[in-house]
């Protein structure tokens, strides 16, 4: 229980004359003076790319060589569309046909590699949520991939009018509004005068055309998608007709494609560091403000593909990537590796046409 104790007369006037007394607490130590931080949480933050992001694989898909230089070879264009079949007598020679082959194409495949030294120290002295060996295998993993994104979108997500080659068979241009000649068309976030659906129609038939094939695929850069994706044509596409959708006002990759008449799409997503590693990161999409529309499938004998990534397996290779630890004794250390060697080529450039300059307003430069 409290005691209250009563002031006597000389110190009620002490307190009239000059206040009450107050005395300062110092505190001598805080608690981050007196305890060591520790992490206690299982986690950790870092910036990483889904997976999905990453599309070259799909693009260009991997197909396992046994040699790391080589040659594949082609059949010619016109050896399955040339109708050799004439009317025929008996006791007369038939009418002979021809299949030939086209010039084979070439690969080189170039080995690529990265590697994250690990002093045996650090990794037994490790707080939790931080674990070297788990952070360096998602490094090297991320990186391989990312550097493998920047070398297929690099040679082949281009045309002079990217400021590159006109590395397929068709290269057509956006322009900002209409009056379009050959070649061209008004670019996709010109919501009023442009029109993806006749675009897309326009190209599908134009690669048609050259190789006998149909598209199947197109590749955009993830600033394409996303003005496409509210474009109100084709907003008004799915508003309208025989299946309803009252309330869709974006689409997604499924649906975008339904409505472009295609059957899948690839969104680039993945962006990369364009600094120097000691400098300040400035990201940038790998793929920028364009599309390339072609014909992507399972490689196979005797089969169409615009293009594959032919990998070489051994030694320091792998189908994918190959990772290696190699110790070092001496130093008390390791060296954590990984590798991979290919050779993206492509087989068929009419099989593709690259839509350059899709949007206005882009903002990834590319690889």
């Amino acid at each position: 229980m409290s005691k209250y104790v009563q002031l006597s007369a000389v110190e009620q006037r002490f307190v009239k004359d000059h206040g009450p007394v107050t005395t300062s607490i110092y505190k001598g130590l805080d608690y981050n003076q007196i305890m060591v931080a520790r992490i206690n949480a299982d986690m950790s933050l870092a910036y990483r790319q889904q997976p999905s992001d990453f599309i070259a694989d799909k693009w260009f898909p991997l197909v396992k060589v046994d040699q790391i230089s080589g040659l594949v070879p082609r059949w010619g264009i016109g050896t399955f569309f040339t109708d050799y079949v004439q009317e025929w007598r008996n006791g007369t020679a038939l009418p002979q046909g021809d299949i030939f082959l086209d010039t084979h194409i070439q690969y080189v495949c170039k080995r690529y590699a990265c590697e994250i030294p690990l002093t045996d120290d650090i990794v037994a002295i490790a707080d939790p949520g931080i674990d070297p060996a788990f952070a360096t295998t998602a490094f090297l993993t991320d990186v391989m991939q990312l550097h493998k994104e920047r070398v297929v979108a690099g040679a082949y997500f281009q045309s002079s009018d990217t400021g590159g080659s006109n590395v397929w068979g068709t290269n057509w241009n956006g322009v900002d509004t209409k009056g379009a000649g050959e070649g061209e068309f008004v670019k996709f976030d010109n919501y009023t005068q442009s029109d993806p659906r006749q675009t897309f129609k326009d190209v599908k038939l134009a690669i048609k055309k050259l190789t006998g094939k149909t598209p199947n695929t197109a590749v955009m850069g993830e600033q394409v998608f996303e003005a496409l994706r509210i474009h109100p044509q084709l907003i008004q596409w799915y508003q309208t007709g025989a299946n309803t959708i009252r309330n869709i006002t974006e689409l997604n990759e499924a649906a975008l494609a339904q409505a472009l008449g295609i059957d899948n799409i690839l969104v680039g997503r993945a962006m990369y560091n364009k600094s120097p590693p000691t400098d300040t990161p400035e990201l940038d999409w790998i793929y920028g403000g364009h599309v390339w529309v072609g014909y992507v499938d399972t490689p196979g004998v005797m089969k169409p593909i615009a293009g594959v990534n032919l990998t070489f397996t051994e030694p320091l290779g792998g189908f994918d990537t190959a990772f290696t630890v190699v110790p070092d004794l001496r130093t008390h250390a390791e060296y954590h590796q990984a590798f991979q060697c290919y050779d993206p080529k492509i087989l068929a450039p009419g099989l593709g046409a690259m839509l350059a300059n899709a949007i206005g307003s882009e903002e990834g430069s590319g690889p």
